[in-house]
């Protein structure tokens, strides 16, 4: 049976009354819900921070300062700001390089392995060169020594190399398999394809007639074999393996001399990762360690002026200058009339002015003298007469 409307209310409002609305924990996750590097946090304590510690410095500068404007305190807490961004963007540097360094080891090693896949990319273009490259290493010749190794299985198990084998034991000398130019100018080239012709179990007739040739005969084995006079497979397999035995002994001892080397170089790993390798961290450092430098020495500067400015203004409150103090006010019942009249706006001191009165000589009356005494507030450069 449907709800009536007046019945889906009530049980709405049943509902929303038992509704607490978001706890105070999900309101101070989700205070950090856009947080990405807390470089610029506004609030004073991030998740990984101690509130406790954090106050304690605000009280500890307050404390000290102890302003009594609200200017001051503005200037304060931002410098409080400023230390907090300063040890935030060390805390960022010295993860940033623990993390590297802990890491520093373990990349080293992946850098061997990128070098060699990176180089082995060449190796049918440039077999040579990239031979050279490869044997850099101790890990390119381990690489290396495997093959070999490979080769030696398969040719005692089943007794010959395939074509893909022979193929890769001519780049494996430095030989491109398919320059008929210079397989004619390298001995173990040249044996290399004749013994796999001879040992495969279907060999091509047409293949080793074209090898027997003078045009791809070596100039020192010319007239060694011919097609009808081939080598035994047993000498065949013979050479194979004195081949690979000495391929194997020469990149054993080039790798045991390059042992001391890389496990030097791997242990200054660490000592090399001290500072900040990645570009782009780095620049994320110095930028907001710059920033958090210097808004603390402008909100410092400023607060020492504001701090100076409340302190003078304590010290010499605004009221009116004077040498005793005892002067008479406009609003004094014995102040007289001319006093009472007199503006009060002047801050000059009290001075006594001495007149003489003279009789204009004109009037041919008898010159007399009087003196009179007027004291009275005056302005700078005036006088009474």
């Amino acid at each position: 049976m449907a709800l009536t409307k007046q019945e889906r209310a009530a049980i709405s409002r049943a509902n929303g009354s038992k509704s607490k609305g978001p706890s105070e924990a999900g309101r101070r996750r989700s205070r950090f819900s856009a947080l990405k590097h807390g470089l610029r946090a506004q609030v004073l304590t991030l998740p990984n921070e101690d509130p406790i510690a954090i106050q304690a410095r605000a009280d500890a500068w307050n404390d000290f300062y102890q302003p009594q404007s609200p200017a001051a305190q503005h200037l304060l807490n931002q410098c409080v700001r400023a230390t907090l961004l300063a040890d935030r963007c060390d805390a960022f540097h010295d993860a940033a390089l623990a993390q590297q360094v802990r890491r520093a080891q373990l990349d080293w090693d992946y850098q061997q392995v990128d070098h060699l896949e990176t180089t082995w990319l060449g190796i049918l273009d440039d077999a040579f060169n990239t031979l050279r490259e490869v044997k850099r290493t101790r890990y390119g010749c381990r690489i290396l020594i495997g093959r070999w190794l490979r080769y030696a299985g398969r040719l005692e198990r089943v007794g010959y190399l395939d074509r893909y084998d022979t193929f890769g034991a001519c780049l494996m000398l430095g030989f491109d398999g398919h320059d008929k130019k210079l397989r004619a100018g390298l001995p173990d080239m040249y044996r290399l394809e004749l013994f796999h012709q001879v040992l495969c179990p279907d060999p091509d007739r047409a293949k080793i007639h074209e090898l027997c040739s003078e045009y791809e005969t070596p100039v020192e084995m010319r007239g060694l074999y011919a097609a009808d006079r081939l080598p035994e497979k047993e000498e065949c397999r013979q050479w194979l393996r004195e081949l690979i035995a000495r391929e194997v002994a020469e990149l054993e001892a080039l790798e045991a001399s390059l042992e001391a080397l890389e496990t030097a170089d791997r242990a200054e790993a660490q000592a090399r990762a001290l500072i900040l390798s990645d570009g782009a961290t780095a620049r994320l450092f110095l930028r907001y360690h710059a920033e958090a430098r210097m808004a603390f020495h402008r909100a410092h500067s400023a607060l020492m002026k504001e701090l100076e400015r409340d302190a003078l203004e304590e010290e010499s409150p605004n009221e009116p200058d004077g040498p005793g103090g005892e002067g008479l006010s406009p609003d004094d019942p014995e102040a007289s009339d001319d006093v009472k009249g007199a503006d009060t706006r002047r801050t000059g001191p009290v001075c006594e002015v001495t007149a003489l009165v003279a009789v204009d000589e004109m009037t041919g009356g008898s010159v007399s003298g009087a003196v009179a005494t007027v004291s009275g507030v005056t302005g700078a450069g005036e006088s009474v007469v």
